[in-house]
């Protein structure tokens, strides 16, 4: 079976081919509501930089300030675009996916359903949120097509989040009825 290779370094080699950043910077786009899908803490994304210095796959300029700490800018070098270029033409890994509230629901057998119904309910009004955030967050920002594409994606997804959640809680109700 091959290695599996952190999807980390690929996240932050493709954020860096979009632009310079400092880890900060790329934590603050993770955040944004289209990308959902994925997401960093600080925790992975320094040493990932550091490691990406190291490999050669993104130069570093520290920007000097007169208040706080110097800003650790990376940029993405050329042998680093190959990197992320070998690794997109790659098959991708297999689907996987961690959800809290699914692993609730499916381990609430006698749960009160009143509590699981609150936990459904404050779910659908994350759900909104994010997905009136997306106009809030790109509002003039120009996607590219593949960005497009993904946004898209997380649109879909979280309708579907929504859609599935509120049948959740008719078949509570029936379930209590």
């Amino acid at each position: 079976m091959a290695k599996k290779t952190s999807r980390t370094l690929y996240a932050i080699l493709g954020l860096l081919s979009k632009g310079d950043a400092s880890g900060y910077d790329l934590k603050k786009e993770l955040e944004k509501p289209r990308y959902h899908f994925w997401n960093e803490s600080y925790g992975q994304i320094y040493p990932m930089l550091h490691r990406l210095h190291k490999e050669g796959w993104a130069d570093l300029e520290v920007e000097h300030q007169t208040s706080g700490p110097d800003r650790k800018i990376y940029s993405l070098t050329d042998s680093g675009l190959q990197h992320l270029e070998r690794w997109l033409r790659q098959p991708a890994q297999d689907f996987s996916m961690r959800d809290e509230v699914a692993l609730r629901l499916d381990l609430a057998a006698d749960a009160n359903p009143a509590l699981t119904q609150g936990m459904l309910e404050r779910e659908i009004d994350r759900c909104n949120e994010r997905l009136e955030g997306f106009a809030a967050s790109d509002e003039g920002a120009e996607l590219g097509s593949f960005e497009a594409m993904s946004t898209e994606w997380s649109k879909i997804y979280l309708q579907a989040r929504v859609k599935w959640l509120e049948e959740c809680i008719e078949r509570l109700s029936s379930m209590t009825s």
